[in-house]
């Protein structure tokens, strides 16, 4: 894939945070899965837009250790394939606010020259800077530790979608799996991050969406 750089003022939006109902849930976890499916059904090299990064998500974690994995699809390899994912850990303040007030500096961050590489095992951390996340692809999946000294909010922004890999964060202490409190996929195509509940075209493979589920950890 290449990289190019983003659109200034893209405007991403992102849903304030709210009770969902059942069905609401049931349809923003099937729209990530198709979402998946598309992209690695596109086969190798497939393009993923015009912007640095195609997922933003805010987690809320406690101070501690957290693994973060990615593991190979049912063909055998991560993602479109992929060799490696760069990734920016920004911290913000509340979820509903956090991934449109660092976006501008995780785009400035994500089309650096060049980013901290990182194998497996390696440890990622809130950062002014981005880390190359590279894939071990003797291994059925690859983790990271990441790690946070003081309880709060981190923003995390990916170059490719962690669904693509079944991404799971999880407490190292507990096993316990932690969701987002907010997150927004990149819309290449409108130049913003378009509401799922207004627009339904699903020509659009990235749209945006709010996961208002959090684990405790």
């Amino acid at each position: 894939r290449e990289r190019v750089a983003s659109q200034p003022h893209l405007g991403a939006r992102v849903s304030r945070l709210g009770t969902h109902t059942q069905p609401q849930h049931t349809y923003m976890h099937c729209l990530l899965l198709a979402l998946a499916v598309v992209a690695v059904s596109a086969g190798p090299g497939h393009s993923h837009g015009d912007g640095p990064w195609e997922w933003g998500g805010v987690y809320r974690l406690l101070a501690g250790d957290y693994t973060w994995t990615f593991s190979k699809n049912a063909a055998g390899i991560y993602g479109a394939p992929d060799e490696s994912m760069r990734v920016v850990v920004l911290r913000g303040g509340p979820a509903s606010d956090a991934l449109d007030d660092l976006r501008p500096a995780a785009e400035a961050l994500l089309q650096l020259s060049q980013c901290t590489l990182l194998d497996g095992g390696g440890e990622i951390g809130a950062a002014d800077t981005c880390f190359e996340l590279r894939f071990n692809q003797s291994l059925p999946a690859t983790s990271w530790t990441v790690r946070t000294a003081i309880a709060g909010n981190l923003a995390i922004y990916t170059e490719h979608l962690p669904m693509e890999f079944s991404a799971r964060l999880t407490s190292t202490s507990t096993g316990v799996e932690v969701q987002t409190e907010a997150a927004v996929l990149y819309n290449a195509m409108h130049g913003e991050a378009a509401d799922p509940e207004t627009d339904h075209d699903h020509d659009h493979a990235h749209e945006e969406v709010a996961d208002h589920a959090h684990e405790e950890v």
